[in-house]
């Protein structure tokens, strides 16, 4: 199952995702890892289907989330 970060600010809006498990490329392994900064990473395991998805529906999924986090 494919990891994700999500990127929000100080008031929980998303404002980027990045993929966090390590991807195979003709250049080799390459992997997300964040470090701190002002924004919060929140990780996240996430289906294929939905990665493989519409944007839009990805992005409506991790905003979904984050607000489950922050209830």
């Amino acid at each position: 199952m494919p990891k994700v970060f999500v990127i929000t600010d100080s008031e929980g809006h998303v404002l980027g995702s990045v993929r966090g498990d390590p991807v195979e490329t003709e250049s080799g392994t390459i992997q997300f890892r964040p470090h701190p900064t002002a924004h919060k990473y929140h990780e996240m395991d996430l289906t294929e289907d939905l990665m493989s998805g519409p944007p839009d529906e990805l992005h409506q999924e991790l905003e979904r989330r984050v607000r489950a986090e922050r209830s």
